[in-house]
């Protein structure tokens, strides 16, 4: 995820929720960075963050 989702996500959530809501490296302990969306990019944008995402498991 990255910030801009995690901020529409705070956003919505309950006053009680928001410190649930973390980005998946903070969750993984690799900081506060965020997981690129490879969408709009080439095959190897999607490798990129499928290892990053490995990485962190």
């Amino acid at each position: 995820m990255d910030s801009s989702v995690y901020n529409d996500l705070n956003d919505l959530a309950p006053t009680e929720s928001k410190d649930k809501v973390q980005l998946f490296l903070q969750y993984a302990g690799m900081g506060d960075r965020d997981v690129p969306d490879p969408w709009y990019g080439k095959a190897e944008d999607f490798r990129k963050v499928f290892d990053l995402i490995g990485n962190s498991l």
